[in-house]
């Protein structure tokens, strides 16, 4: 594997060997620390790709002329608004319901007092 990383491993190797490392352990720290630095270093392909990613001025100017102005979010709120106005509210809704019921015991009552009158019509 050809290293992307400015790491001189035999430099390195010939520094611990002076500092009385033996010549294995000094070849297998060299190694391990060239690929700590692989795993954690960016390297210009890693730059690379992540432009590739980023947003461009242009992309940002696109999405901005998509996103919608102040004026926009303001005319939406005002229709918001009227439509809420429009709305019934609780104590509308209640106030319905309970003349739905008034209506419906009505008319229960008057369905009893037709019955009791066609009864008392078949009787005479």
């Amino acid at each position: 594997m050809e290293s992307m990383i400015a790491f001189d491993t035999h430099a390195y190797v010939k520094k611990l060997r002076s500092a009385g490392v033996s010549e294995e352990q000094a070849e297998v720290q060299a190694q391990a620390m060239l690929e700590l630095m692989e795993s954690r270093v960016a390297t210009k392909e890693d730059f690379r790709l992540l432009r590739e990613q980023m947003a461009t001025k242009e992309d940002l100017r696109e999405l901005e002329a998509r996103m919608a102005s102040k004026e926009d979010l303001r005319e939406i709120g005002s229709r918001i608004d009227s439509i809420e106005s429009r709305m019934a509210s609780k104590e509308d809704l209640k106030a319905f319901v309970t003349r739905a019921e008034m209506y419906r015991a009505l008319l229960i009552q008057t369905g009893a007092i037709l019955a009791s009158m066609f009864a008392m019509l078949q009787l005479m």
